[in-house]
Parts: C-alpha cells; sequence; structure tokens
C-alpha cells in the first residue's frame, strides 16, 4: 500500500508451513495469489535450484530465498508463510538453511498473450494509488500509448525509466511532499526505491496490479570456496506486476551502478570472507555430521593428493579422530572437539596446502560451470586446446579463438570446434550460465573423437 510518500506492508496472515518426509518445510501448500505452477499454461520450462544459505545475523525473521521457494530446511522448530510467498521463523534467529527453488518465468509472448479478469483480491490491494501529482498518470499513458498489451506496457515503462533517469545515491535530507512527482519531473535521478516506486504506481495508473519487492539482487563469487556472497550493499528494491492467468512477473527500472573498481582490497576481503565462512561453518555450526565430512574431503575427495603424505600421516590422523569421537561419547565441549579437528586439517594440508587448493577449487568449477560461468569457461577451453594440441592443432599466439577454429582442416572436427567456441565466448565474455553448462559434455565429444 501507498500513501504517497511511504510503501506499507500489507498484514497477511502467516500460515504454518508443514514438514515433508524428508523434514523440509513444505512452501508450494502456501495459499498464495500466485497461480499453481502449470507448464502448459503458462509456458514455462521447471528451471529447479537447490542452494544452501549462510546468513550473518541481521536482526530479521525472513528467509531470504530464490523466488519461488518449494521447500525450505533447516534446524528451526517452525517456518511459517504469508499469501506474498515470504517466509518467516519463530526461532530467535536464521543462520544457516537449505532450499529449493524453481525460477521458471512465464516468457514475454506468453505475458503478451494474458487475457481475462483480475481476481478480486489482488485489484482490492494491488490497484490502490494515493492522491498525487496528476502529471504521473498522464506521463504513464503517454509512455504505454503504443502498447497493445498489459505486458508491453510495463515493459516500456521500465525502459523508459531506466534510459531517461539517472541512478544516485546523495538525495536531499530534507523530506520531499510528493517523492515521486519530484523524482519524474524535477530531479530525475535517485536510487532503487525512487525507480520502483514510480514505475509501481504508474503501473497501477494503467490497470496493471504491480507491487515493490524488496530483497537482494546480485552476489560476487568467492573464487577461494566457491561460494556467493550476498552484501548488505546487494539490497535492492524491484517491481512485479500481476498478469491473470500467469501470475506475478519482475521488473527492474532502475539503471545499473557503475561497479567499483576491483583492488588488491578487493582480493584481500576474499580472504576474509573465506576464512569467516570457515569459522561460522566448521565451529559455531559444527556437529558431528561435519567430523563426517572433513573426514571425506580429506580422504575420499583427495585421496590422490593425501597418498604422497604416507602412513605416518594417516596414523596421526587416526588417532586424533579417535580422540575426537572419544570426547564426543564423554560429552565434552564440542567447540573444543571443533578446533582439534581445524587443526588436523592444518596440519594435514600445509604440506601441499597451496596446490590442492587450487586444485579443488579448479574441479569443482570445473564440475558446476554453471556456478562460474566465465571462470569455468577458461578452464574447459584450456582443456580443449591441450587435447586439440596432443592431436596436432596448435593454436598460434596471434589467432583469436574463432581464428583458430576457423584453421582446423577436418570439417567435422571444426564444425565442433566453432561450437565449443561459440559457447565458450558467451560464457566468458557474457556470463551465460546456460552455456557454460554445455561445455563439459562438447569437449568430451571433441576429447573421444576417434
Amino acid at each position: 500500500m501507498f500513501d504517497g510518500r511511504h510503501w506499507t506492508r500489507n498484514p497477511f496472515s502467516r500460515i504454518p508451513l508443514a514438514r515433508t518426509l524428508n523434514g523440509a518445510f513444505d512452501a508450494v501448500r502456501i495459499k498464495t495469489t500466485h497461480p499453481s505452477f502449470n507448464p502448459s499454461r503458462e509456458g514455462r520450462v521447471l528451471a529447479p535450484l537447490r542452494y544452501r544459505v549462510l546468513m550473518e545475523p541481521i536482526g530479521t525473521d525472513v528467509f531470504f530465498v530464490a523466488p519461488f521457494a518449494v521447500s525450505l530446511g533447516g534446524r528451526y522448530r517452525a517456518v511459517s508463510g504469508d499469501a506474498a510467498g515470504a517466509l518467516f521463523t519463530s526461532d530467535e534467529s536464521i543462520g544457516l538453511y537449505e532450499a529449493y527453488s524453481n525460477l521458471a518465468e512465464a516468457s514475454p509472448a506468453s505475458l503478451r498473450a494474458t487475457s481475462g479478469d483480475i481476481p478480486p483480491d489482488v485489484k482490492i490491494i494491488y490497484l490502490q494509488t494515493p492522491r498525487m501529482d496528476a502529471r504521473v498518470a498522464r506521463l504513464a499513458a503517454d509512455i504505454a500509448a503504443n502498447s497493445s498489451n498489459a505486458y508491453d506496457k510495463a515493459a516500456a515503462v521500465e525502459q523508459y525509466l531506466k534510459k531517461n533517469y539517472g541512478y544516485t545515491l546523495t538525495l536531499p535530507e530534507k523530506p520531499e511532499a510528493d517523492p515521486v512527482g519530484e523524482f519524474l519531473f524535477r530531479r530525475k535521478e535517485g536510487h532503487c526505491e525512487y525507480f520502483a516506486s514510480a514505475m509501481a504506481v504508474m503501473l497501477r495508473t494503467l490497470g496493471i496490479p504491480s507491487r515493490m519487492v524488496t530483497g537482494f539482487r546480485g552476489a560476487e563469487f568467492n573464487d577461494l570456496n566457491s561460494t556467493y556472497i550476498v552484501r548488505a550493499s546487494s539490497a535492492h528494491t524491484w517491481v512485479e506486476a500481476y498478469f491473470p492467468g500467469a501470475g506475478w512477473a519482475s521488473f527492474d527500472p532502475t539503471p545499473p551502478d557503475p561497479k567499483p573498481t576491483i583492488t588488491r582490497w578487493s582480493r584481500l576481503a576474499l580472504y576474509i570472507d573465506a576464512m569467516g565462512e570457515f569459522w561460522r561453518e566448521w565451529i559455531i555450526n559444527y556437529d558431528f555430521s561435519h567430523q563426517l565430512t572433513l573426514h571425506n574431503a580429506v580422504f575420499s575427495r583427495s585421496r590422490v593428493h593425501l597418498r604422497d603424505l604416507g602412513v605416518t600421516w594417516k596414523s596421526g590422523y587416526d588417532r586424533l579422530l579417535q580422540r575426537l569421537r572419544t570426547a564426543r561419547s564423554r560429552g565434552e565441549d564440542r567447540r573444543g572437539a571443533a578446533i582439534g579437528v581445524f587443526v588436523l586439517a592444518v596440519v594435514l594440508l600445509l604440506p601441499i596446502g597451496n596446490g590442492l587448493l587450487r586444485a579443488w577449487k579448479k574441479q569443482r568449477i570445473a564440475l558446476h560451470p554453471e556456478q562460474a560461468p566465465a571462470t569455468a569457461a577458461g578452464i574447459w577451453y584450456q582443456r580443449m586446446m591441450r587435447e586439440l594440441a596432443r592431436r596436432g592443432n596448435r593454436k598460434r599466439p596471434g589467432q583469436t579463438p574463432f581464428e583458430f577454429a576457423a584453421s582446423i582442416s577436418e570439417d567435422s572436427l571444426r564444425r565442433s570446434v566453432a561450437n565449443f567456441t561459440e559457447r565458450y565466448e558467451r560464457a566468458r565474455f557474457g556470463g551465460s550460465a546456460e552455456d557454460a553448462k554445455q561445455l563439459p559434455a562438447l569437449y568430451a565429444h571433441i576429447a573421444n573423437r576417434d
């Protein structure tokens, strides 16, 4: 709800979530304003994502999840949801949780084809407008004049704001009587809340239900431990518009803020983040399952490297592990046991730490290229180059990737390398996760040729 100066959240009732057979909380059964997922009707495809979140205490009872959440798991006594799809807990704080979401979005073509009546509960809440500058509605009508459907009208408003207004965090200290009017017709620059407020209000004047969405957008990939860091600076506000028969679709009218230059201090921050995550994961959230995970990580996943450490290292590990198990059975302080495991890991990995860490990071990114498309693309391209060089096709220093592909004499191999190179370029320089996911299979096709 918008009073002309402030947005307030509707006080929806919170509905307790039931647990599934595997212990997770079922978020699908919440009665929300989202329509039931129906790929055949909405033109959507299943886009599943399983992810794990380790959240710093920020004084909120809200779980931050990717839309739309299907289930949520963690050591919480109770989880509830509301009609807007938000998930909450009654526990004192939120720390570690795992979630499963369906990221499917309706295509623009299907949204353009939507029709039908807007549900009464959606109309009452999401078409509300306050008394405001009459020019807002006229501007919205002018922007949407050449659009014949609700989706194109919303997209036109989004692009108009993104192209004609500037991003800034420097704003007047004195509260404005009409923030949206001041933003649209006088100042013409602001931060994400101004852009989203202006778009949401303009859509409502066009008869398109809309709402403000607050959360986090964007993340920084930490290649030290293959995680994504979502910082407070990624807090963002955007817009969702409702289309009958298709539900809510996201729009972001805010132009991008120029990213700061990466410096050596930025790299240092990644090391600090990695150490902080290790501390929270293995000390604060430590339990016996982490002991087993560490055991598997040290000996199963890295067995090739650890064989070189010899019988002495293995014997020392076994003795310390036995002491940790004994301490657990006696009920001794588990933080002390956690510190023991940490010391053990450091001692074991110290002689080969740098090489093992680099190899582990590289292999993990290669196995999950969609998590870091640009880095993974470089890894798989180098592997392809080594394979081709082994067969006599060496890339000259001055050749671009496409020039090298075109220089291969064998027609079938040339087409395969060109296909690989095209996807490599999109993943490496465009950040395309979908293209990055295809590289391992394309590499295998090239490597397994007779």
